[in-house]
């Protein structure tokens, strides 16, 4: 049994009884691979869950379909946990070196909101492009496309701006290949998930554009443990004109 328990309270077990290893989840964990599982449990007016519990919870939502393969094997891993990820992969030493921060800034112009800070901290700490899914996250500087068949990033995202009823905010991050796309959306401190898929358009206007309930961490969490779900357009209108 989960009992709730309002903000600035102590979690309780199922005793009434201050539980000190219940954590609090009253809504999205920037960040956290926990927060779509905190968005289901918020849903049902619950707040606080043991750890052991979540457990229990993250399968049943895996299982009904609720949460993605990706989100569920990410829950818990830190920014610091997910870069380390990212370079323990890289044994060959094929990544390419980070990127200045002039790049980050003269992109972060162009959007007008900065890059949310996990996306950051790889540009900067890690690599210039060439993480995510097969490698194919664009860079902020190569012109020669030796991992990627796009161009750098601020030229991509400078081409999906243009097209109409796309949001300013959401930057192309990298292909999955037959056109469809992840993006990220730089309003959001956490990176929340985008995705392009024109098989997947939406039945009112035809916009292939749609939000995914996945931060970043989670999409990276995917990758690198190879859950790698599709991007799945949710049900119902979600396109900026329905």
């Amino acid at each position: 049994m989960l009992v709730g328990a309002v903000d600035g309270e102590e979690g309780m077990d199922e005793h009434g009884q201050g539980d000190p290893t219940a954590r609090r989840v009253g809504g999205f964990l920037p960040a956290d691979g926990i927060d779509a599982v905190a968005a289901a449990i918020v849903s049902s007016s619950v707040h606080t869950l043991t750890m052991k519990a979540a457990v229990t919870v993250i399968s049943c939502l895996v299982s009904l379909g609720e949460l993605s393969v990706a989100a569920a094997t990410n829950v818990g891993m830190t920014d610091d946990e997910l870069i380390h990820r990212i370079r323990e992969q890289d044994a060959a030493d094929e990544l390419p070196a980070p990127a200045p921060p002039e790049a980050v800034a003269e992109l972060e112009t162009a959007v007008g909101h900065p890059m949310p800070r996990l996306l950051k901290r790889i540009y900067l700490e890690v690599a210039d492009g060439g993480f995510g899914r097969w490698g194919e996250a664009l860079s902020l500087t190569d012109m020669t496309y030796s991992f990627s068949d796009s161009s750098r990033l601020l030229e991509e995202y400078l081409g999906w701006r243009g097209t109409p009823n796309h949001p300013p905010s959401v930057v192309p991050l990298l292909t999955w290949g037959c056109a469809i796309w992840s993006l990220v959306d730089y309003s959001t401190p956490e990176g929340r998930m985008w995705a392009w898929d024109p098989n997947a358009r939406c039945p009112h206007h035809g916009h292939a554009l749609f939000p995914e309930d996945l931060t970043l961490a989670e999409r990276l969490g995917g990758w690198l443990d190879g859950h790698s779900d599709f991007p799945k357009a949710p049900a119902g209108p979600y396109c900026t004109e329905c």
